[in-house]
């Protein structure tokens, strides 16, 4: 599965230059600009944007943090939440990511919820070992030839 992160529109002109860096694919520059652009105001889109930048250099715990931190800054930010849930769906934590990706289902226009109904579709599949039995019991996943 790819990880396919968005960005919004730019908000100041240091968080437009780092986006003006992201879609040359220069992402270590972006994030040192989404850095920058931090410093003076910390917005939700910018940690989004951030973290999207980080997902592109493979910085899977730093991206991680600034979807969090988006998401910290306003609840309602789905697409930060998408963002997270679907890093999270790809690095195998399921679990994790479905609460995620059901919150950001409500946040969103109900046109365009069933856009994340596949990704919470597949987590909810890849983590039906966490309600078998002998997980419950401490067996660990992968011990038994399914």
């Amino acid at each position: 599965m790819e990880i396919a992160v968005t960005l919004p529109p730019a908000k100041t002109l240091q968080q437009a230059r780092a986006m003006e860096s992201y879609y040359r694919r220069e992402y270590r520059e972006a994030i040192d600009l989404f850095q920058k652009a931090l410093e003076e105001t910390e917005t939700a889109e910018c940690w989004n944007d951030l973290g999207c930048s980080q997902v592109a250099c493979k910085l899977y715990d730093e991206a991680t943090a600034s979807f969090r931190r988006a998401i910290e800054l306003d609840r309602t930010y789905a697409q930060a939440a998408q963002n997270l849930g679907a890093l999270l769906a790809v690095q195998g934590r399921n679990a994790e990511a479905i609460p995620i990706l059901k919150q950001a289902q409500k946040t969103l226009n109900p046109k365009d919820r069933a856009s994340l109904t596949p990704l919470i579709e597949h987590c909810l599949k890849e983590s039906r070992v966490l309600t078998q039995p002998a997980f419950q019991w401490g067996a660990r996943p992968g011990c038994f030839a399914w």
